[in-house]
């Protein structure tokens, strides 16, 4: 009953307070001024935690060519779908006492370059640059000029800030013509980087089947969010959604864009949050369904990061149509993960 009381009273007091941010012409700006910094943060989030980019696409089966190696294709596999599901730890630990086997040069070719491609990306994962380059290079041993070991050396000096030595990475990942959408959307992302964003569009409409792969939709999609052409982000979003379902960013995407439009809407003319206008509250729902279908893409992944950041969007979301709970459940769990993550 205690409880119960002091929550009447505490919302209570929000009400009156809001009554009189809302007809106090003083403090009106300043809450429109708020709100657009909280805008601000989230895009810059975004910005820093959607920045890797995994290759989901697999392998070409590999024959066994002696008997151990049925067993090591079996662990291969196993671990390249685990690097799939956003776990890591699990992969490494397949992987990790095959290294002998690659020092020792008892491994087939084939086998050892599938080897240490995945040890960088779970080295990339880990955010270790330095062991994830010696992996890729590795992988060029025994693949020489392969587009998937090049675009990985690119997006590690991408994710150094060395713009112009990914760009050269990337361009040689690209020089044999062919049609790897996990080499394009690397190359998206540098030519961001490195503000070209002309040749962007040049690139979409020389090579238009690149708006037929989910991943490198929503990464159009996030640059068009970035640059606040939030109906362009919205359209690429729900593409990238209905090419993969299953894809984390674009729900993501598609959660956060729905937010960023509402919150323009009730800056612009901010109501009482017991008037929210319909179509602002339906948007605000859609976005909050969004995200909920994220977080459950997310939640056996090992990347806390991502996940903390959908839940803080989710939890604004949920504040904005009066879901106090929710809203406080979603940031509380956020703060915990980036405790976790903080403290590793």
């Amino acid at each position: 009953e205690t409880l119960a009381k002091a929550t009447e009273i505490v919302q209570s007091f929000f009400v009156r307070l809001a009554e009189f941010l809302y007809t106090s012409q003083k403090a009106l700006p300043a809450l429109a001024s708020r709100m657009d910094y909280m805008g601000a943060e989230i895009l810059s989030q975004v910005a820093t935690t959607n920045r890797l980019l995994i290759d989901l696409g697999s392998y070409q089966a590999a024959l066994p060519a002696k008997p151990e190696d049925a067993g090591r294709i079996a662990r291969i596999d196993a671990a390249k779908d685990l690097l799939n599901k956003g776990r890591p730890s699990g992969a490494l630990v397949l992987l990790e006492p095959m290294e002998q086997d690659l020092r020792s040069g008892s491994m087939e070719g084939t086998l050892a370059y599938r080897v240490v491609m995945n040890l960088g990306v779970i080295a990339l994962m880990a955010e270790d640059f330095p062991k994830a380059r010696v992996y890729f290079n590795s992988a060029l041993v025994y693949k020489p000029d392969d587009p998937k070991a090049l675009a990985n050396l690119g997006q590690v000096a991408l994710l150094q800030n060395k713009k112009d030595e990914a760009f050269d990475f990337v361009q040689q990942a690209r020089a044999g013509g062919s049609q790897d959408a996990y080499v394009a959307a690397i190359l998206i992302w540098c030519l961001d980087a490195m503000g070209k964003h002309q040749e962007i569009d040049a690139l979409i409409a020389a090579e238009p089947w690149i708006m037929e792969d989910a991943q490198c939709t929503a990464i159009l999609g996030e640059l068009a969010y970035r640059a606040r052409a939030y109906d362009r982000a919205l359209a690429r979003a729900k593409r990238a959604h209905e090419l993969d379902s299953k894809l984390p960013r674009a729900l993501d995407l598609l959660g956060r864009t729905e937010l960023a439009v509402a919150q323009i809407g009730l800056i612009s003319s901010v109501p009482l949050p017991w008037r929210l206008p319909q179509d602002e509250r339906d948007r605000l729902m859609r976005s909050v369904a969004a995200l909920t279908e994220a977080v459950s893409l997310l939640e056996g992944q090992e990347d806390s990061e991502a996940l903390a950041g959908v839940l803080t969007n989710r939890g604004i979301a949920r504040m904005m149509i009066r879901d106090a709970d929710g809203a406080l459940a979603d940031f509380d769990r956020s703060l915990a993960l980036a405790d976790r993550k903080s403290t590793r």
